[in-house]
């Protein structure tokens, strides 16, 4: 009798064990969720406008700042105009924090970013990362005979004969870019264009698909 006690005595202590480590494992992960919603919430989430850089001169000394994804939306969608750029703040395109954020079933929903057809200009100019990163980047290939010609996709689309586009001290993450064609992160479809890439990192949560995708160009 008195082992069967002894027994039930154990079998008690290591329920209770238990169940304190899975209270703190909750408790931690529950900690750590909240240590990084204060860094993601300085940050506003672009609301697919376009809006023009309104600090600095566009100069390799005085570039313009992009503090938002409406500004870098500007500055991609008017091809960059030969100027110089350059991120004070991480850019959020997307909000990343919500589970199904690539999906159209997205509490909030999904903004896509442009594509070869939408930059008729291509691009041409520097972007200057300042190490911060482009989180959220969504480019879908919409299988469909109006699909247009898809001709690239990536932060920037395509870069055309005779222009060089520069992107240096960038980061992308959390990136989800499918074409039918070309596919990449920072490049989509450089063709008889010169791309420029210096200290650029794909992060370890993209998603490129499509005939020629790469992380990179």
């Amino acid at each position: 009798m008195l082992s069967i006690i002894n027994s039930l005595k154990k079998h008690k202590i290591a329920r209770s064990v238990l169940s304190v480590v899975l209270a703190l494992a909750v408790l931690c992960s529950a900690l750590s969720m909240v240590a990084l919603i204060p860094a993601f919430a300085e940050y506003e989430i672009w609301d697919g406008s376009r809006t023009a850089p309104t600090k600095g001169s566009g100069t390799s000394s005085d570039p313009f700042e992009i503090s938002n994804g409406s500004e870098l939306a500007y500055v991609i969608k008017e091809g960059g105009e030969g100027k110089y750029y350059e991120l004070t703040k991480d850019i959020y395109l997307n909000d990343i924090t919500k589970y199904d954020w690539m999906s159209d079933t997205a509490s909030s929903a999904v903004k896509g970013w442009y594509t070869s057809d939408d930059v008729a200009n291509g691009f041409n100019g520097t972007i200057d990362g300042d190490f911060h990163t482009v989180y959220g980047l969504y480019s879908k290939y919409i299988h469909s005979c109006w699909a247009g010609n898809d001709g690239g996709r990536g932060l920037i689309p395509v870069v055309l004969t005779g222009q060089t586009a520069t992107i240096k001290n960038l980061t992308i993450d959390y990136a989800h870019v499918d074409a039918e064609v070309n596919a990449a992160a920072f490049v989509g479809n450089a063709q008889f264009g010169t791309v420029i890439l210096d200290s650029c990192v794909a992060g370890e949560n993209i998603y490129i698909t499509g005939y020629h995708a790469t992380a990179l160009v």
